[in-house]
């Protein structure tokens, strides 16, 4: 299977634009990601998710990682390949 790269992929440096604080992380924290999934099940293919249909385990700086849904991200750099 050919894997199509998100608009966020693991390796890419991001910073949180979130509406709220989650436990560990605040609006404008600035994390790694370092996995994406959808949230509900869909059919797979090969085709680009969109913001709303998945997110991304960001892991922050004080160490600790949250599941932050891909709409509520900038990129700040993209991971080489």
């Amino acid at each position: 299977m050919i894997m199509i790269r998100q608009e966020f992929d693991i390796g890419d440096l991001v910073e949180l634009v979130t509406p709220y604080s989650a436990k560990d992380s605040i609006n404008g924290s600035i994390g790694l990601v370092t996995k994406s999934k959808k949230i509900t099940a869909q059919p797979e293919g090969e085709y680009r998710w969109h913001k709303d249909e998945y997110h991304c385990l960001v892991s922050m700086p004080g160490g600790s990682s949250e599941w932050i849904r891909a709409k509520f991200l900038k990129m700040i750099s993209r991971a080489k390949k």
